[in-house]
């Protein structure tokens, strides 16, 4: 068990790489190592503590993270700040807190990362790139450590700029990952619409014939209720060219019908119990009218239900 001592503290940096006290041995890739105090790390580390106190360890593997962000978290237990830490480096640097459990130093790289947030401009040429990166650290902490607070910092940044950076990030949309896209479902929030335009336009780009792997996710996961609230047309196109795709599966035919089905359940179920159609037309005669008169032109039962809902006095774009 190491003493008492409170971290962070400076141990010195003048003791970074002497030979002398440097008695931990630190395994990188491609045989390469690195020395550092194991007292010095134990102080900062409960897991390092154990490993070199409990288990007698002299060396610890690293391989899973790159020289220079070792030499950093090295630095880091030694000195007490975070000062080296770089973007090319921080994913590691992060991720070696978390796991050798160094807590004050998992608060120091909370409050980096925010401050790069914070400090993106939302114009110029270089914006694109920059909220990427934060988007990606974001992306590797959730997947990671299941930890939302760097995707929260993100989602709010981005807020002005969500269509255009969603419209960037998923031009290779076949490349995405799943977890990508669910972030992206994240992202645009109630306004998936903007999703869907994207996907739409991608799918009738390629000619696609059949669902794949990430239009399939896409189609389940995405809300689309709100896009029917939001864009009525474009929910008619996205679904007039689902069921146009002369591949599709009976699989998937079923799916894409019971997704139309459920988002049209979802959005009549809004109309109060007593403002029904027999409220409204007091014989079968008088609806059959209505119908010939006002369903004319309707051409979707999507059509259909808007026209209802006109006549209750409803704006379907407000609900």
């Amino acid at each position: 068990m190491v003493p008492d001592i409170k971290v962070p503290a400076n141990f010195g940096r003048q003791h970074i790489g002497s030979p002398s006290p440097d008695n931990l041995v630190l395994n990188l890739k491609d045989t390469q190592k690195i020395r550092a105090n194991s007292m010095i790390l134990s102080l900062n580390s409960p897991v390092i503590d154990k490993a070199t106190t409990e288990l007698q360890q002299t060396s610890l593997e690293m391989d899973d993270f790159h020289g220079d962000a070792v030499n950093c978290f090295i630095e880091c237990c030694y000195i007490g700040e975070l000062e080296s830490v770089q973007k090319c480096t921080f994913r590691d640097v992060n991720k070696m807190a978390h796991v050798f459990e160094v807590s004050w130093l998992v608060s120091r790289c909370a409050g980096y990362f925010g401050d790069v947030v914070d400090n993106i401009e939302l114009e110029g040429d270089t914006w694109y790139n920059e909220v990427l990166y934060v988007f990606e650290e974001a992306r590797y902490m959730y997947n990671m450590l299941k930890k939302e607070n760097f995707l929260r910092l993100v989602t709010r940044k981005v807020e002005p700029t969500k269509d255009e950076f969603a419209r960037s990030y998923m031009k290779k949309f076949d490349d995405l990952s799943k977890d990508q896209l669910w972030l992206m479902i994240e992202l645009v929030g109630n306004n998936v619409e903007i999703l869907v335009d994207i996907f739409v336009k991608h799918c009738s780009g390629n000619s696609l014939m059949e669902l794949d792997e990430n239009t399939r996710y896409f189609i389940n996961n995405a809300d689309l209720t709100y896009c029917y609230l939001n864009d009525a047309s474009l929910y008619d196109n996205l679904f007039d060219m689902l069921q146009q795709m002369e591949d599709l599966s009976n699989e998937d035919l079923r799916m894409v019908l019971a997704l139309n089905r459920k988002v049209t359940k979802s959005v009549t179920s809004a109309v109060p119990d007593n403002l029904t159609i027999p409220n409204l037309f007091h014989t079968f005669a008088e609806f059959h009218t209505f119908a010939k008169n006002e369903f004319a032109e309707c051409t979707s039962v999507r059509q259909i239900i808007d026209k209802v809902y006109s006549s209750l006095g409803f704006n379907m774009k407000n609900m």
